[in-house]
């Protein structure tokens, strides 16, 4: 019995051990990865405290009065997931503004922009930024871009440096799998576009940077780069692809892409504007995720809940793990509850039986005599 009492209490022990060293806290956000679902009910539940109908309509307003529609069908997106209506004469202005003739020229005006310089102000200019990436023009700018300074002695941006040569590979296997490595290729144009806005967090730049000076061995891509010819740029670039080529690029991959998703889920402007609160990998995960579940509305749920969005994750897993320390706490409860009853049971029973065996001793010793 006494074995019993002392495994009861080491399970305890053990237990109380794993909730204080695992159980997340506001310190370890990604100590859990609760579901979907359950995150987007606590965003919700924070978004009802702040996201009023006065709020969300003056946002929507903001955005008309400012010449941005994609950012107001984004508060129009979030009316409609808290199930608030929309005046009518905000959709009606919303309508205007995105009508066929205010739209391409935007569009026309803002992707031209984007496409030759790579600079992105808007969704539009972005989607530019992007289709020059995808058909190899804006990596091939940007490489003989830093290549022209590194020659000349300029300063080289070796992180732009970094992420062109490796959108050149991507590109050669956005071809080759016939789309497939599209996503990764869209978010890396993203990354560039908003290092070159001033959007890219210090966090996730930081990120970034360690990956790609992973990924590229800048001293032997700068000696690859000075042995080119690049009076004949087009042959040139054709050698920096085949250096590309050979990189590893599987971990950039897949950060890119997740943000390449969030395009997708979204649209590029809002995931410019996502961006702004990443701050690491994992932030960029959780972002994914936060997209795939408000689509549309996402970078107004960033934008009015910041970095509460990301604490929405932290929370529901400590919720979870409180929960399960709970059931753990009561059946240990219960298990010493019934331990200590089979205990007080047997003590009383061997008293008894003690009794019965002194009442047989002196029967016996009379019988013998």
């Amino acid at each position: 019995m006494r074995r019993v009492m002392l495994g009861s209490l080491l399970v305890c022990l053990v237990a109380f051990a794993l909730f204080v060293l695992y159980s997340p806290s506001e310190q370890d956000p990604s100590a859990e990865t609760p579901s979907d679902e359950v995150v987007a009910e606590r965003i919700r539940e924070e978004l009802r405290e702040v996201a009023t109908p006065d709020y969300v309509q003056a946002q929507i307003a903001r955005t008309l009065d400012e010449d941005r529609p994609e950012e107001a069908e984004g508060y129009i997106a979030l009316a409609a997931e808290l199930g608030q209506a929309v005046p009518a004469g905000l959709l009606a202005r919303y309508e205007e503004a995105t009508s066929t003739t205010a739209a391409v020229w935007r569009t026309t005006t803002r992707g031209a922009w984007g496409f030759l310089t790579g600079e992105a102000e808007d969704g539009a200019s972005l989607a530019g930024s992007a289709i020059s990436d995808l058909t190899l023009y804006g990596d091939a700018r940007d490489v003989t871009f830093q290549t022209r300074n590194y020659l000349t002695g300029a300063e080289v941006d070796e992180f732009v440096l970094g992420l062109s040569v490796v959108g050149l590979g991507m590109s050669a296997a956005t071809v080759a799998t016939a789309g497939t490595a599209a996503p990764a290729k869209v978010g890396l144009s993203m990354v560039k576009a908003a290092k070159r806005a001033g959007r890219l967090t210090a966090g996730l730049e930081t990120a970034l940077r360690r990956t790609v000076a992973e990924t590229v061995d800048m001293p032997a891509l700068r000696r690859q780069l000075g042995a080119l010819d690049w009076r004949s740029p087009g042959k040139s670039i054709e050698g920096v692809k085949s250096y590309a080529a050979g990189l590893d690029t599987a971990r950039l991959r897949g950060m890119f892409g997740q943000l390449g998703s969030v395009v997708d889920k979204t649209s590029a402007g809002g995931a410019m504007r996502i961006l702004r609160h990443v701050d690491s990998a994992d932030d960029l995960v959780k972002a994914e995720r936060v997209a795939a579940r408000f689509g549309k509305a996402s970078p107004a749920v960033f934008e009015t809940l910041g970095k509460r969005v990301f604490k929405a994750f932290a929370k529901v897993a400590k919720m979870a793990i409180e929960a399960l320390w709970a059931l753990i706490t009561a059946i240990l409860s219960a298990l010493s509850f019934v331990i200590s009853t089979l205990w007080t049971v047997v003590k009383l029973l061997r008293r008894l039986f003690a009794r019965l065996r002194a009442g047989r001793r002196p029967v016996a010793q009379s019988a013998g005599t």
